[in-house]
C-alpha cells in the first residue's frame, strides 16, 4: 500500500510538473475596454453628372457617449532583432468586438477577421521622436448593423474594414515602454504606456471609386476608443487541459483510496465498468504603423 500512495504521488507530481511547463507555451488573450474618442467620416458620390455623399457606415447617432469591448487572441512570436518588427501571427490569432450605445446596448458586433498581424517598434526613431508601440490588428470581415449602401454600379459593392489594438509612447532617458521586439504578455506592459486605442475603419465602394471619373460611389468611417481596462490572460492549449484534468482526477482517486478499505479492487471495478460502456457504445471514447 505504502508503495502503491509513493508510486501515485510522484506520478502526480510529475505530471503537475509537465502542465505547468506546457502551459508557458500557451495562447493569450488581450481583453480592452473604454469610451470613444472620435468619430469622423468622409464619402463622395458621382452618377455621371452631379457629385454627392453618404451618410456614416457606422450608426455613429446611436455610438456617440458610448463604449466599446473588444478581445484580441494572440500567439507568442520568436523576436526580432533591431527596432522594428512586422509579425503575420497564426491562424488562431483573432480579434472581436461590441460596440455599444451610451446605455450599454449593443450597436455593432465585429468578428470573424483574418490576416491578424502584429507592429512593434522599440525605440524606433530619433530624438525626440524616438517611440515605443504594440499594435496588434487585423481585418474584420463580419459587423452587425451596418448602414452600408446599396450597389448602383454593379451586383455587389466592395466593403474593407479593419480593427486594432495600439499602444504606443515617446521614449526618452526618463522612460522606456519595451526591452524588446517580443509581443507583450503581461498587462503591465500595456497599461504602462501613456497612449492606448482601438480603431476600427469601415470602406464601401461601389463602381469606379478607385478612379472616380465614371459613377461610382465611396464611403470611410473612422472610430477610435480610448481604452480605460486591459488584461492578459493565457489560453491554456487542449493538451495542457486533458493534462491538468488527468492529474486532478488521479489525485482525486488516490484521496478517496486513502478512505476505503479493499482499495485494490477499485481499480478493477472502474476498468470493467469503462470497458463495458465501451463494449455498448463503441462510439464512446477511451480516454496588425501609427
Amino acid at each position: 500500500m505504502r508503495q502503491y500512495k509513493s508510486f501515485v504521488g510522484f506520478f502526480c507530481s510529475a505530471l503537475l510538473a509537465l502542465v505547468s511547463s506546457r502551459a508557458k507555451a500557451a495562447d493569450y488573450v488581450l481583453a480592452a475596454s473604454g469610451p470613444i474618442s472620435s468619430i469622423s467620416s468622409d464619402s463622395s458620390t458621382f452618377d455621371g453628372t452631379n457629385f454627392g455623399v453618404l451618410p456614416p457606415l457606422f450608426d455613429v447617432d446611436r455610438l456617440a457617449g458610448g463604449t466599446f469591448m473588444a478581445t484580441y487572441r494572440f500567439s507568442t512570436v520568436t523576436p526580432a532583432l533591431g527596432s522594428f518588427a512586422f509579425y503575420p501571427l497564426s491562424a488562431s490569432s483573432m480579434l472581436n468586438y461590441d460596440l455599444l450605445d451610451a446605455s450599454g446596448q449593443l450597436v455593432h458586433h465585429g468578428g470573424d477577421s483574418s490576416d491578424p498581424i502584429a507592429i512593434l517598434q522599440n525605440n524606433s526613431g530619433t530624438a525626440p521622436f524616438t517611440v515605443d508601440q504594440v499594435l496588434l490588428g487585423a481585418f474584420v470581415n463580419s459587423i452587425t448593423g451596418l448602414l452600408v449602401p446599396t450597389p448602383l454600379y454593379g451586383p455587389t459593392g466592395d466593403v474593407f474594414s479593419s480593427g486594432d489594438i495600439i499602444v504606443f509612447g515617446n521614449v526618452d532617458g526618463s522612460v522606456d515602454y519595451l526591452t524588446d521586439l517580443a509581443i507583450p504578455t503581461d498587462a503591465a506592459t500595456y497599461l504602462a504606456f501613456p497612449e492606448m486605442a482601438s480603431r476600427m475603419v469601415l470602406e464601401f465602394g461601389d463602381g469606379d471609386y478607385s478612379k472616380m471619373v465614371d459613377p461610382f460611389q465611396y464611403a470611410v468611417t473612422y472610430l477610435e476608443y480610448d481604452i480605460a481596462a486591459l488584461t492578459v490572460t493565457p489560453v491554456p492549449e487542449p493538451a495542457t487541459v486533458i493534462l491538468l484534468m488527468s492529474a486532478m482526477l488521479i489525485i482525486g482517486f488516490h484521496r478517496h483510496c486513502g478512505k476505503t478499505r479493499h482499495v485494490h479492487r477499485l481499480p478493477v471495478v472502474l476498468l470493467s465498468s469503462s470497458w463495458n460502456a465501451h463494449q455498448r457504445d463503441p462510439m464512446l471514447p477511451r480516454s496588425w504603423i501609427r
